[in-house]
């Protein structure tokens, strides 16, 4: 369990990574899933940053009483490869800081890095 609070347990937090291509340029479109559980139906608001950065702005999320898997919004980052140095295996690392926050405290996690490879 990564986070347990106020009822609220937060067991895994993954990110789902499609590469496409949009006005001819490439595209990576990062989806937060979070694997949730909660006593009773409440409202959270997520945000995610990506190397320091709010893409969106944060988010209204649902969570149904019980253990679900929420989606959160997506993020879209155009030409990711090109941003910063590539490392030897021609991938690229970016910080995700996903912020949850509930009636009574806020959930930080700060630890997650996902990798985009070039073909």
């Amino acid at each position: 369990m990564i986070f347990e609070k106020f009822g609220i347990e937060i067991d895994k937090i993954s990110y789902e990574i499609e590469m496409t291509t949009a006005n001819e340029r490439r595209l990576a479109v990062i989806t937060p899933v979070l694997d949730i559980s909660s006593p009773t139906k409440r409202m959270l608001v997520a945000s995610l940053k990506v190397d320091g950065h709010e893409l969106l702005p944060s988010d209204k999320v649902e969570v149904r009483a019980g253990r679900s898997q929420v989606r959160l919004r997506q993020v879209r980052i155009f030409n990711p490869l090109l941003s910063k140095a590539e490392d030897a295996g021609n991938s690229i690392q970016y910080k995700m800081t996903l912020e949850v926050s509930a009636e009574n405290g806020i959930f930080q996690n700060d630890d997650s890095y996902i990798k985009i490879i070039s073909e």
